[in-house]
């Protein structure tokens, strides 16, 4: 009896045991589990990994609670690259043994190769409280925190990470990038120089520390970095065009442009590198080529300032004014203060005769550069042609001051024949003939004595006109004027020089020979030729030379435009100053008073007053006898027949007779007594005989002698 009772206190015990045991285990059971991780060991060290993680599977089914079993099958399949094996017994490792600090380490690794750096992010802090000396650790938590724009933990990490002498030069090298941002460019560099040290090969450690030596003005030393970056990686776009800028800057423009095409050809999304290229194809005089490079730049960037500024010069230069107009308005949209803006769009709006908003834009840059010329030259222009001549003439008189005021060197010459120019189209002759004069004594120009010889011809001051055209033709000797030539033929007419008047004639011809007036000069040549010879051919209308045949273009409608001074052009060799010229007429007349020609070319004086005063005469008869028998009505009150003025102290009446572009004239002035007719009258006062005499083309004298049939002189 007593053994059976002993016995069954023994089974009690060891069932007591068994109970004890953690998480059910037996002492067997954790006894086998320890002798399969030993296994694992063993075989793992012997390089048997697929064996080895056999026995840490048994371990681990032996006793699930076996934390090294975990951690070290988790480090198999890591090293195998079964990261999702890996990483669910490297976790389990974290949740058995809370001081393993390589466990959180490795799934720290595997989240970054798995792309997920805000659960790696965790991990790494766990490894790097338990193991404050892990360097790698820190580095790769320092890659996150730069992920985050977290600069100053980022460059904690990895002031950590090089005083633990990591061996990774990327750690050299992203901290130089950090300091790069700080603007720390010396240090900066010392790290780029320890990355080099430990990695020859690290082409963007060479490209980050060239970036560093531009920064520290050491363009040279940066050529140097980039040119090896290139050498070690040849795609690398930025590193061309980094090198193409420092190119350019010193002024190695050949340089600049081989690197800025090879970045084209390795992105051609870069628009910095197509304006790049644009700008210098336009050095290069390539226009067409510069407008395509700026137009891809502007199809990339479509805020691309420059690109819209310099592709409006283009089209300003090859004529597209419209198209330059939109550019430049892009310009003043998205930077209204860009530097000249607003008068190259006022250049381009004058040309396209948008005189109003050209003025406006000039307006804001006169504003501002008050004792600029430029500007107020061209506006003085634009008012010009837009009729304010008080506002132009005040401009140019602006510019003129300026001019003055600088040192020696300035010419007013320009402006100084511009007034003259605006002063003749408001009528105020004599002090155009001033201030042109004032323009040919600070620079003759075969322009302003044209201006001045077609006053003079107004005036009827035919021999002053007469040398001013000579002089003008002797500086035209590129022929720009070439109505000079007709022009002198004219006066060479009226003073009786008919050979003269054919050769210079001729001389337009040979100069024009297609011209719209070739016919009629030809035919008009022919008669003074006839006229030469003896034969009385030209008619009371050929006094003023231009016959019904010749074209409107000939006749003197507005006066010669103001120049533009070189000082708007953005390079002489683009453009030349603009003559734009055209015939001067001076006054509403068209043609010349042929009865004061007439007289002019009866050769002396006493002959010319003994001629005016027949004539006369004989109108006062005319007018005083009332011989009206017919006369087209629609003519009568109007400027084609003739009109009074009773607002004068004398009381003027002209006689106006027209046949093509011939006008003759004869103005009545009456003092004291108002005469009997009137302005609805008038016409009766002449005979229609008289009217068709004058108007008959016979020559002068005969046209007198019938006039004097027809009311003999008192």
């Amino acid at each position: 009896m007593k053994q059976v009772h002993l016995t069954h206190i023994i089974l009690r015990v060891f069932l007591t045991i068994v109970l004890l045991s953690p998480a059910g285990c037996s002492a067997i059971s954790t006894w086998m589990a320890d002798q399969a991780h030993q296994k694992g060991q063993a075989l793992e060290a012997q390089g048997q990994a697929d064996q080895a993680i056999e026995r840490y599977t048994k371990a681990i089914d032996a006793n699930p609670l076996l934390a090294g079993a975990f951690f070290q099958r988790g480090k198999l399949y890591y090293s195998q690259g079964q990261l999702d094996l890996a990483l669910a017994d490297l976790e389990q490792t974290g949740a058995l043994d809370a001081q393993n600090a390589e466990a959180p380490y490795l799934c720290a690794k595997i989240y970054l190769e798995q792309a997920n750096p805000g659960k790696a992010l965790g991990h790494l802090d766990q490894t790097i409280n338990l193991d404050p000396q892990n360097a790698d650790a820190r580095y790769r938590r320092a890659l996150i925190y730069l992920e985050q724009d977290e600069a100053q933990k980022a460059h904690a990490d990895l002031d950590q990470a090089i005083a633990l002498e990591i061996p990774e030069t990327d750690a050299y090298y992203q901290r130089g990038r950090l300091l790069a941002e700080a603007k720390a460019w010396k240090a900066a560099v010392a790290d780029f120089d320890q990355a080099i040290r430990l990695n020859d090969q690290l082409s963007a450690a060479y490209y980050q520390r060239a970036l560093a030596y531009i920064a520290l003005e050491k363009p040279e030393t940066a050529i140097k970095d980039l040119s090896q970056a290139i050498q070690l990686e040849a795609g690398m776009a930025p590193a061309y065009s980094q090198r193409a800028h420092l190119y350019l800057a010193s002024g190695e423009t050949d340089k600049a442009f081989a690197d800025f095409d090879q970045v084209i050809q390795l992105d051609e999304q870069n628009a910095d590198a197509f304006y790049q290229r644009g700008l210098l194809q336009l050095q290069k005089k390539e226009l067409q080529k510069a407008l395509d490079d700026l137009s891809q730049a502007l199809e990339l960037d479509a805020g691309l300032v420059g690109a819209y500024f310099q592709r409006g010069e283009i089209y300003s230069q090859q004529g597209d004014l419209e198209l330059a107009v939109n550019d430049f308005n892009q310009v003043v949209k998205l930077q209204g203060d860009y530097p000249q803006i607003y008068e190259k769009r006022s250049l381009a709006l004058v040309d396209l005769g948008n005189y109003a908003a050209a003025i406006a834009d000039l307006d804001r840059v006169v504003a501002q550069q008050p004792e600029e010329v430029a500007p107020l030259f061209l506006r003085g222009y634009a008012k010009f042609q837009s009729d304010d001549l008080d506002g132009a003439v005040d401009d140019f008189m602006e510019v003129s001051k300026i001019h003055s005021s600088k040192a020696a060197g300035y010419k007013n010459g320009p402006a100084y024949l511009n007034i003259g120019l605006a002063l003749a189209r408001k009528k105020e002759y004599r002090r155009a003939i001033d201030w042109l004069g004032r323009s040919i004594k600070a620079e003759p120009t075969a322009i302003a004595y044209h201006a001045r010889g077609d006053i003079n011809f107004e005036l009827k001051d035919w021999g002053a006109a007469k040398e001013d055209y000579q002089q003008a033709l002797d500086l035209d000797t590129n022929g720009q004027i070439a109505i000079l030539n007709l022009e002198m033929a004219q006066v060479n007419f009226l003073f009786g020089e008919f050979q003269q008047a054919i050769d210079y004639t001729q001389e337009f011809l040979d100069a024009q020979p297609e011209s719209d007036l070739s016919g009629a000069v030809q035919a008009w040549i022919a008669q003074v030729q006839a006229e030469l010879d003896g034969e009385s051919t030209l008619g009371l209308e050929k006094l003023a030379w231009i016959s019904d045949d010749l074209s409107p273009s000939f006749e003197r409608e507005v006066f010669s435009e103001p120049q533009f001074e070189k000082i708007y052009r953005k390079n002489p060799e683009f453009y030349t100053a603009r003559y734009l010229e055209s015939l001067a007429f001076f006054g509403t007349e068209k043609g010349e008073d042929a009865i004061l020609v007439a007289a002019f070319r009866l050769g002396d004086e006493q002959a010319q007053l003994d001629f005016a005063q027949s004539m006369i005469d004989a109108m006062v008869t005319i007018m005083r006898n009332d011989k009206f028998t017919s006369l087209n009505p629609t003519g009568v009150g109007s400027v084609n027949f003739g009109y009074c003025d009773p607002s004068r102290e004398q009381e003027v009446c002209t006689l106006t007779f027209l046949r093509g572009f011939v006008v003759v004239q004869v103005t009545l002035a009456y003092q004291g007594e108002k005469p009997t007719f009137t302005i609805e009258n008038l016409g009766k006062l002449m005979d229609e005989r008289v009217i068709q005499t004058l108007l008959a083309g016979l020559p002068f004298e005969s046209g007198l002698q019938d006039l004097m049939q027809i009311a003999p002189v008192r």
